[in-house]
């Protein structure tokens, strides 16, 4: 079965080749990969280049000023297969990875999309403490109700098409919209856990800050608000909480005590964040109905 691996970049001079190295040397190559560069300013697309004269698979087209929707709507429309599987920027895939993300359609001709997962790659401690604070565990996901991202993912191209493809009118939030229909085509997936791609936490409280804006202007915006606050389908009380006095309780017994005053400002960071782009969204959206009822 052929597949088409997917990407949108802009600015990853400094991780475009990790990414490409460990697609190439995983157990299962792409047999293409298509990756839209939206107007990268820094050696972004030369590196990309260099690569693709090398191996033919590999296919860089350039759109400057593109959102990472319209990115990911180029890249499927030139893709020559009919199984896209989607990875992000400044990832790098596991060597399983892509084996494992399209097994299931191999085995099962009924499969629509496959679901696989993402885990932190951090580079400092701070980036150690924002990976196991924020991002999700496997043992506390409930795949049924949680928010996939499409940095690890695979689909089949007619899905794509009958959902319309990415909604390029969002700037964030784009794949949790475009999942939510998926899902209320009733397509068939599967969850694949151990399909990893690996992601780099934000290295600053900026970082972090401007992360979870984004998210939530764009969740607000698509009014699928609830992935934003509750991502993983578990409650603030029965995930979050139980998980940060655990994590806590870990740093102690490593004496890693001077990481214990990173968590209050990455969570403060992540409150002011997501409340601050939730109004934004909001705001946003009211402008929008005002723009269609007039």
């Amino acid at each position: 079965m052929n597949v088409s691996v997917i990407c949108t970049v802009r600015n990853e001079a400094k991780s475009i080749s990790a990414l490409i190295d460990t697609l190439l040397g995983g157990e299962r190559a792409p047999d293409e990969i298509v990756i839209v560069d939206g107007g990268s300013s820094d050696d972004t697309t030369r590196i990309i280049e260099s690569y693709a004269k090398k191996n033919p698979s590999i296919r860089l087209i350039t759109k400057g000023g593109v959102n990472i929707s319209q990115g990911r709507n180029i890249a499927i429309q030139n893709a020559k297969y009919d199984i896209i599987a989607s990875i992000d920027g400044g990832c790098i895939a596991d060597k399983k990875w892509l084996k494992k993300l399209i097994e299931p359609f191999e085995k099962d001709p009924t499969v629509d999309y496959s679901v696989g997962f993402y885990l932190p790659g951090p580079r400092s401690k701070f980036e150690e403490v924002v990976g196991d604070l924020l991002f999700p565990r496997l043992e506390n996901v409930d795949h049924e109700k949680m928010a996939p991202s499409v940095k690890s993912m695979a689909f089949k191209k007619k899905c794509w098409e009958t959902v319309g493809g990415f909604p390029e009118w969002l700037y964030s939030g784009e794949d949790n919209l475009f999942v939510t229909k998926f899902r209320e085509k009733s397509y068939k997936d599967v969850f694949i856990p151990d399909a990893v791609v690996y992601w780099r936490p934000r290295s600053n409280l900026k970082g972090v800050y401007k992360q979870y804006f984004i998210y939530s202007k764009g969740a607000a915006e698509a009014n699928i608000v609830n992935t934003t606050f509750n991502p993983y389908g578990k409650s603030i009380f029965s995930y979050f909480i139980p998980h940060l006095i655990k994590y806590m309780l870990t740093l102690i017994r490593r004496m890693a005590l001077i990481h214990l005053l990173y968590i209050p400002f990455i969570l403060a960071a992540v409150f002011f964040g997501k409340v601050s782009g939730l109004i934004a969204g909001m705001s946003s959206s009211k402008q929008q109905t005002r723009g269609i009822e007039r």
